[in-house]
């Protein structure tokens, strides 16, 4: 992570206090300017997000597939399969190389 202030990738992460827990994922500091840095809950809680992405590692970078692929691993989420029965668009995220079923659209 890089620092948006400085520039310096000397970026740790801190504890959050209560209110932070709430409202931010996590809170990077810089070392050396001390800039703190939040990082939202729907980057890392893919989940809560309004539009589809992936719910490994949260990337909106997604193709869409017409069947299901045997060779790559299937989200085995019971959301994600209740979507696949009701014929939600297949995702493929090549970042992690896994498939899902999802109705929400892409960020695009």
């Amino acid at each position: 992570m890089v620092c948006p202030e400085c520039g310096s990738f000397r970026m740790t992460r801190r504890r959050r206090s209560l209110v932070e827990k709430l409202r931010f994922a996590a809170v990077y500091i810089c070392l050396d300017c001390h800039h703190a840095q939040p990082v939202r809950v729907r980057r890392r809680h893919p989940f809560f997000s309004l539009h589809v992405c992936c719910p490994r590692c949260g990337t909106f970078e997604l193709r869409t597939f017409s069947k299901i692929d045997h060779i790559e691993s299937i989200y085995n989420n019971p959301i994600s399969r209740i979507q696949q029965l009701f014929g939600a668009t297949l995702w493929y995220c090549h970042w992690c190389r896994m498939q899902f079923f999802d109705f929400r659209k892409p960020l695009h």
